[in-house]
């Protein structure tokens, strides 16, 4: 039985938009709660209702409402915030405790401008600052300094939350940087053949041509991946090299897990493999794949403790118990196209999606 009820809310109108479905019938109502206006749609099928269903709140977003469901099931949304569109390989956003900072991109007469909207977690915009350079690549908040560093097209720069201000904090240079890497006390970044760790009172510089790089939770180690398809780890406190992982093809993603002992990559067409960081030895997780005959991983994540890792395939989200190494359940990622990114946002999976969708889902 299909049986769905979603609300949504306009903050800037005080319009509320309800959309239910039973089967292959919908009814949806709009306007002031002291004046709505109701209307019945019966399907064919119960797949044409399911889609006009969510056409229709998709017209809704763009319209500025938001869906709010206070306890959303495993796998549901609990917000759905319309960004807008832009560049779809650009999709980043972050949490703070002042709220979520999400990039977005706007064209006008002049051209591109780039923006970070400021949402509460109940999708309410706060405010909508103008960034100093477009494409905010990555972002990363910062706890110690209650700030925002930011990857704007190969530059570095520092937004303060107290301040509003932005600081240019790395070199200003022609060549793109092959990475950018943040912690709360170290910022990496790659410029064709070395890489610069900035802390708060130098700048160490290391030879060689490394394209990816991430620092561990505890920030004491690095690890880069360089043309040569190795993966050396750096000691951030020595600045001497421990050891290397040899014969990675096309290195698309690699995260630090559990206490930093196991290192997760992910190759450029979609293979997700996992290291032992102490002996650089491969691990073999095979219940940590996908269910599916396709096993290609697009995008994964893991949530603060480890505890749960999702993979994305398209707009498909796989939800494992990372400690016990088994799969949960899946789940579609709702206004997607293809490409998305997630992070987690205390026990809440956040979505940014190619559409211009912004979303919280339960897990």
């Amino acid at each position: 039985m299909s049986n769905k009820n979603h609300s949504l809310y306009n903050y800037q109108t005080d319009k509320i938009f309800t959309i239910h479905q039973t089967e292959s019938k919908i009814i949806y109502q709009s306007g002031k709660k002291e004046k709505l206006r109701t209307t019945e749609k019966e399907f064919s099928t119960i797949e044409e209702a399911t889609k006009f269903f969510i056409k229709k709140e998709w017209e809704m977003l763009k319209k500025g409402f938001v869906l709010n469901c206070e306890k959303p099931n495993n796998g549901n949304a609990k917000l759905h915030y319309f960004v807008g569109g832009g560049y779809t390989g650009c999709l980043s956003f972050e949490n703070t405790p002042k709220g979520i900072y999400i990039y977005k991109s706007d064209k006008d007469a002049e051209g591109f401008k780039d923006f970070l909207v400021l949402i509460d977690d109940k999708g309410k915009a706060e405010e909508t600052i103008e960034l100093p350079k477009v494409l905010a690549w990555s972002m990363y908040y910062n706890t110690i300094t209650n700030s925002l560093l930011l990857d704007l097209d190969h530059a570095v720069y520092e937004y303060s939350l107290k301040t509003k201000m932005f600081t240019h904090i790395t070199e200003t240079v022609k060549e793109p940087y092959n990475f950018v890497a943040f912690s709360n006390t170290k910022i990496a970044y790659g410029i064709k053949d070395r890489t610069t760790i900035i802390t708060k009172d130098k700048e160490v510089k290391h030879q060689g041509a490394f394209v990816k790089g991430t620092f561990s939770t505890n920030e004491n180690q690095l690890a880069l991946y360089n043309t040569k398809q190795q993966i050396k780890f750096l000691d951030s406190i020595s600045g001497n090299f421990s050891k290397k992982i040899d014969t990675i093809p096309i290195l698309d993603d690699m995260k630090f897990a559990m206490n930093d002992k196991l290192l997760i990559i992910l190759e450029k067409y979609g293979t997700l493999r996992y290291f032992n960081t102490e002996s650089a030895t491969e691990m073999d997780y095979p219940d940590l794949e996908i269910p599916n005959f396709t096993k290609e991983v697009n995008v994964f994540c893991l949530n603060k403790d480890n505890s749960k890792m999702v993979l994305v395939q398209r707009t498909k989200a796989y939800v494992f118990d990372f400690k016990a190494k088994k799969f949960l359940y899946k789940f579609d990622i709702k206004h997607a196209v293809k490409t998305v990114k997630i992070n987690f946002i205390g026990d809440l999976l956040a979505v940014r999606t190619d559409y211009g969708c912004f979303s919280l889902y339960k897990i």
